[in-house]
């Protein structure tokens, strides 16, 4: 039997990023991962990370409500409160690491506007998806405080 603080359901990147946040407040944690961490949507992603508020004029609120229209208001809008909030945080977390993403010659990050988004707000990594799925495993993999449960699928 597998005991823990927390349990993570998901290993992509919200589900990584969760998973480190509470061990470093000390929590046991497990990620239950429905396949390998390299599958996902994550890996599937190709690479691209929407970042909201990069650009001055991006308002976090302007990515709620795109996110929201563009998924028919399927969305929690808390949950995609949360994510307009921290994904520059996210973002930053991720260059830290040393994950690299496409700049211009000023060194500032190539935008682009993905569909369904109003403005210019996604990055594109210099490599592929599974490049980023692989950071986040090796990222939780030398973690004391984070078990992985690969192919385990939660039933209610």
């Amino acid at each position: 039997m597998n005991r823990c603080d927390v349990l993570v359901i998901g290993s992509g990147a919200a589900g990584t990023f969760a998973a480190l946040a509470a061990a470093e407040q000390g929590a046991q944690v497990c990620i239950a991962s429905k396949g390998s961490l390299l599958y996902g949507n994550t890996r599937l992603a190709g690479g691209i990370v929407a970042c909201p508020g990069y650009a001055d004029s991006d308002l976090p609120r302007h990515f709620v409500e795109d996110v929201l229209r563009a998924g028919e208001r399927v969305s929690r809008r808390e949950l995609v409160e949360l994510v307009a909030e921290g994904g520059l945080k996210s973002l930053q977390a991720l260059e830290e690491w040393g994950f690299l993403f496409k700049r211009n010659e000023q060194g500032e990050p190539n935008l682009t506007q993905a569909a369904g988004h109003r403005s210019a707000r996604t990055m594109i990594c210099c490599y592929r998806g599974s490049s980023l799925a692989k950071l986040l495993r090796c990222k939780i993999a030398c973690h004391d405080r984070i078990k992985v449960l690969e192919g385990h699928v939660l039933y209610r």
